[in-house]
């Protein structure tokens, strides 16, 4: 079953943790063993797995700032606008300081849809 998230970001390389959401939804839906899709239809939505940390987040930021100036749509093309998370034994399977991480290159605070779908084996 699809679920949608809906989250008011400020835009402005906004992050949202959504580890717990993704969770959340894998136990609801039983998920024990296969995958879960995140995506969105937003051109300046992405996803990262990453340390949740205010440090090494800012450093992340200035990385993509080097890499790809002030041009926001060329910063999307190198990241992916889906992310996909095993569950094994119903446990999403990441690290121990990985978590789920939406970034908002928008340039405009709004709501951001976030979808996700479980697929099961």
């Amino acid at each position: 079953m699809p679920n949608v998230l809906e989250i008011p970001m400020k835009g402005e390389y906004d992050v949202y943790d959504i580890t717990h959401e993704i969770s959340k939804y894998a136990k609801e839906n039983n998920v024990q063993n296969g995958i879960i899709i995140v995506y969105s239809k937003d051109p300046l939505v992405r996803f990262i797995t990453i340390e949740y940390d205010a440090d090494l987040l800012l450093d992340f930021k200035k990385l993509l700032s080097e890499i790809a100036g002030d041009n926001r749509f060329l910063k999307a093309s190198i990241l992916s606008p889906s992310i996909t998370i095993p569950v094994i034994n119903g446990r999403l399977e990441l690290g121990s300081f990985q978590q789920i991480v939406v970034l908002d290159l928008n340039e405009r605070e709004g709501t951001r849809k976030i979808c996700f779908l479980a697929v099961e084996y």
